[in-house]
């Protein structure tokens, strides 16, 4: 399993070469620094969301190398490749979400403002992000790009009628110990689903596959 995230984070890296990473965050702190009423709403909301939308890239690329042919003679279970892509994804979200909070800090730092500002945006991004896991990773398993595409535009609108209809909003005006307990217990039952239906998907489509390799 540890070698199917390895060989993720090498095509990421791959893609997301160490110049573009570094003009990237360079770009990141001067936004924070020099504009940081303007720029940390969207940062807060949309950066973890972004990182982990590389799912969709991961998805074409596995297309294009014929990677699923390999899938049904790996000596390799079914469970450890599911839990292998959410382990990548996991690891994605935690590098992101982290990220983001630091410059969420600095944001505050120089453009003086509270923290607590930036808070609502901050947890809404990263329940985003959490449901483009959910959705993307099991429509990832299909094997379809467009699929998986489907599935990050999908979690942006969820989140979108969220912030429209006022939700957020009124979640924080009220939020308490137990309100963010309920909603950390939501996005793990959400995971665990999604995990669910994920494994289902990919043993049926590996064995499926295995079923049909003698005979091409």
């Amino acid at each position: 399993m540890i070698g199917l995230v390895a060989k993720d984070f090498i095509v990421f890296k791959k893609i997301c070469k160490p110049a573009y990473r570094l003009l990237g965050i360079i770009l990141l702190l001067c936004a924070c620094i020099f504009i940081p009423q303007a720029a940390i709403p969207y940062i807060s909301l949309l950066l973890p969301l972004m990182g982990v939308a590389f799912l969709t890239e991961l998805v074409k690329i596995e297309e294009k190398s014929d990677w699923k042919n390999y899938l049904p003679v790996l000596p390799i279970t079914d469970k450890e490749i599911v839990v292998g892509r959410y382990l990548f994804s996991g690891i994605l979200f935690v590098s992101l979400s982290v990220l983001t909070f630091l410059l969420c800090i600095i944001a505050a730092f120089t453009g003086h403002f509270s923290f607590t500002t930036v808070v609502p945006n901050l947890v809404l991004g990263m329940c985003c992000t959490v449901l483009t896991i959910c959705l993307g990773v099991p429509s990832g398993f299909v094997f379809k790009q467009s699929n998986c595409t489907g599935a990050m535009i999908a979690a942006i609108m969820v989140c979108a009628v969220i912030r429209s209809t006022g939700l957020d909003t009124a979640f924080f005006a009220a939020s308490s110990f137990l309100a963010y307990t309920l909603l950390i217990i939501g996005m793990a039952l959400l995971l665990y689903l999604s995990y669910r239906a994920s494994l289902s998907i990919f043993r049926k489509r590996r064995h499926a596959r295995s079923k049909v390799a003698p005979n091409d």
